[in-house]
Parts: C-alpha cells; sequence; structure tokens
C-alpha cells in the first residue's frame, strides 16, 4: 500500500490540467463576453471576473482534503480534494499573472517573475512548517485557519474589480513605469 500513495498525486496532475484549460482558455473567453457587453472596450479587470470560480473550488478542496483525512475517510475523497486545490492554485495563478500582464505589459517579465517567485517561496515555507504547524493547532484548525486565509487573500480581488482602473492609473503616474 505505501508504494501506491505516491498515485494520488495523479488527482494534483488531473487538477493542474483543467486548471491549465481554465485560467487559459476559459478565461479569454470569459474576458471577450465581457468586453463585447461593454461595446468591445477591454478592461485587464474583465479578467478577473474568471477569478471567482476557481477561488471558490480551490479552498473548498483544502477543507475537502483536511476534513477527510483527518476523519480517515475513504481515499477518494481527500485525493478529490487535492485536484481541487490544484485547480485553484493553478488556474487563480493564471487569471491573476494574465491581469497583471495585461496591467502593466512594459513589466511583463517582472511581472511574471515576481509572482512564480512568491507562489515558490509560499509553497517552499507551507512544505517546510506545515506539519509542525498542523500538530501544534490540531489537524481541523489547521486546515479551517488555512482556508480562511486562502479567502482573505482571494478577497483582494475584489478590490481590483471595483478600483483596478484608478490603481493602474496610479502607479502609472508614480510607480514603477515612471522610473525608465
Amino acid at each position: 500500500m505505501v508504494s501506491s500513495l505516491g498515485l494520488i498525486n495523479i488527482a494534483g496532475f488531473i487538477g493542474v490540467c483543467i486548471g491549465v484549460f481554465f485560467g487559459g482558455k476559459l478565461l479569454d473567453v470569459i474576458s471577450n463576453r465581457i468586453t463585447s457587453a461593454h461595446n468591445g472596450v477591454r478592461e485587464p479587470e474583465y479578467r478577473l471576473y474568471a477569478f471567482i470560480i476557481p477561488a471558490i473550488i480551490g479552498p473548498m478542496g483544502v477543507l475537502l482534503f483536511g476534513l477527510t483525512i483527518t476523519e480517515h475517510r475513504l481515499w477518494i475523497e481527500p485525493v478529490i480534494g487535492l485536484a481541487m486545490n490544484a485547480f485553484g492554485v493553478v488556474a487563480m495563478t493564471n487569471v491573476l499573472v494574465t491581469y497583471a500582464v495585461d496591467s502593466y505589459l512594459p513589466l511583463a517579465g517582472e511581472v511574471l517573475v515576481a509572482t512564480f517567485v512568491v507562489r515558490g517561496v509560499f509553497g517552499t515555507v507551507l512544505t517546510l512548517y506545515i506539519n509542525d504547524w498542523i500538530e501544534k493547532v490540531v489537524q481541523n484548525n489547521a486546515f479551517g485557519i488555512m482556508v480562511g486565509v486562502q479567502y482573505f487573500m482571494c478577497a483582494w480581488v475584489v478590490m481590483f474589480i471595483i478600483f483596478g482602473r484608478r490603481i493602474r492609473a496610479r502607479t502609472a503616474m508614480y510607480g514603477p513605469l515612471t522610473w525608465g
């Protein structure tokens, strides 16, 4: 049985594949429809509406995974949670990267590097310290806190949907675009 443990990563791979499709082609479809509804005027913030679906599914995958392993449920339940989380992480990252590139095209390279470095650092820190933290706060509490933190971080997208245009205007006047 232990030799089969690595097979649960197939669920993550499936979630990633679905997330790549959603964060790519489907994101463009959603953005194009919103652009059409606004008489063909495209704003980078239209991409952020696609963030809603993975922002709900991803954290719920963490919760499903955490609760089902805590209760020693059937193996398929935490595996589905892993797939949901993988989908959410990949799709949310794709949405945010395309938004950032649309917003700051002259800094596209820097935006991509910064995004993936931050994601990698978070992943590394989480991997290194998660087991100790789970032991200290008890499994159910730890996974609940993880979901709360994810939803808190996702809520910032609402600010960019509402104020993104103003934020872009300010950063164009005072931000890194003026340093060159």
